[in-house]
């Protein structure tokens, strides 16, 4: 009997675990394949709408809980959360022995599972590898995971030249678009009725309306409460019926909770600290438009031919499609761009899907690369190739 190959992934927070989770629930189901998840960070916080709930109902085997996110507003709660990560996640994954780590993107639980593994001779697969993005501490980290990382799943061609320009093997470099998208083309269509009643919030047949997902940034976290009462200011002035939805935990993130609750009483705002993946999905479906500056505005809206408001320095210079646009956060723009995307002509012209970061078929092909590769020294002991 050939045996099983042994996977461990990690996820921290909502929005990647959104991400991952059609690969996740494909890899739990794989025959060939034993699959373990670590929980860790906002997932197992009330603040953050303990989005643990849905991992449950993924049924996917979890081998480690932990507690590892410290409130506050400034930068050094992330450290804190990180060397606590460290500290409880070595023996989760001595114990599993895993033949792969697999971790995406850039917050704090994909360095430490990566150096882990690292010194644990462990090898690395990296999913979004090599994206760039100006003014977030994310780009660092996202590049020395990369560097760390033996095997590098990016999702786009731009991000795999960039791999490539860093000196990773291209041999070991695979293009299949973002695994995110795959939960986009197979999650099942709920009606705007059945939308409306599941977060008790009306929405009418053809009623435009906006989905706001707004972050701090850890270069302006100071900033964070200004910037989201700016967004939800124009919102509510222009009377913009919108779906408030709150942030990850990042630097700054409180300040952002701190400005949505001074709207809770707006009329046409709904506001969730997490939604259940199936509504999320269907809600971007049938939006207006995506306003803020979540990565799902620069990876998941072009395939949904979505138009998404970027606002402020978040995301900056990342590759995207033509349906984002970038502004300032500043109030005169902010309520011009949003007159233009309530203006059918212009909305006709910029919501265009592009399959710019795949077709939304890549964790099929990941799998398979995954049970297939060799794990020898050579593969271990990665050269610069440069």
């Amino acid at each position: 009997m050939t045996k099983k190959r042994k996977i461990l992934a990690i996820t921290g927070i909502r929005s990647d675990y959104d991400l991952m989770s059609n690969l996740f629930i494909k890899l739990s189901n794989d025959l060939n394949i034993d699959f373990g998840l670590i929980v860790t960070g906002a997932h197992l916080e009330k603040k953050y709408g303990y989005s643990y709930k849905e991992i449950k109902k993924d049924k996917i085997k979890i081998i480690g809980k932990v507690k590892s996110y410290i409130d506050g507003n400034g930068l050094s709660p992330r450290v804190l959360s990180l060397f606590k990560q460290g500290s409880k996640m070595v023996n989760i994954v001595k114990k599993f022995n895993p033949d792969i780590v697999l971790t995406m993107g850039d917050r704090e639980e994909s360095i430490v599972i990566s150096l882990i593994a690292t010194y644990l001779n462990i090898p690395i697969a990296h999913i979004s590898g090599g994206d760039k993005v100006v003014g977030n501490i994310d780009d660092h980290i996202r590049h020395a995971v990369s560097k760390l990382a033996h095997i590098h799943f990016p999702t786009s061609l731009d991000s795999k030249m960039r791999l490539i320009m860093m000196g990773e093997n291209k041999k070991n470099i695979f293009n299949f678009g973002n695994p995110g998208l795959d939960r986009l083309r197979n999650e099942k269509k709920i009606t705007l009725s059945d939308l409306s009643k599941k977060i008790q919030f009306n929405i009418n047949k053809n009623e435009k309306y906006f989905v706001c997902i707004q972050h701090s940034l850890s270069s302006e976290f100071k900033k964070s409460y200004d910037q989201m009462y700016l967004t939800l200011n124009c919102l509510k002035k222009m009377k913009i019926k919108t779906i408030i939805i709150y942030p990850n935990s990042d630097a700054g993130s409180s300040g952002v909770i701190s400005a949505i609750s001074r709207f809770k009483n707006v009329k046409y705002f709904c506001i969730k600290k997490n939604l259940p993946r199936n509504i999320f999905v269907n809600l971007l479906r049938n939006a207006r438009c995506l306003i803020g500056n979540s990565s799902a505005g620069i990876l998941e809206t072009p395939f949904l031919g979505l138009p998404s408001i970027n606002v402020g320095n978040r995301q900056l210079k990342r590759n995207h499609a033509n349906n984002t646009i970038f502004i300032p956060s500043e109030k005169k723009i902010l309520i011009k761009t949003i007159s233009m995307i309530n203006n059918d002509k212009y909305y006709k012209k910029i919501a265009k899907k592009s399959n710019i970061f795949g077709l939304g078929n890549s964790s099929n092909k990941i799998i398979k690369v995954l049970k297939s590769i060799k794990i020898n020294k050579k593969l271990f002991n990665k050269e610069i190739i440069y």
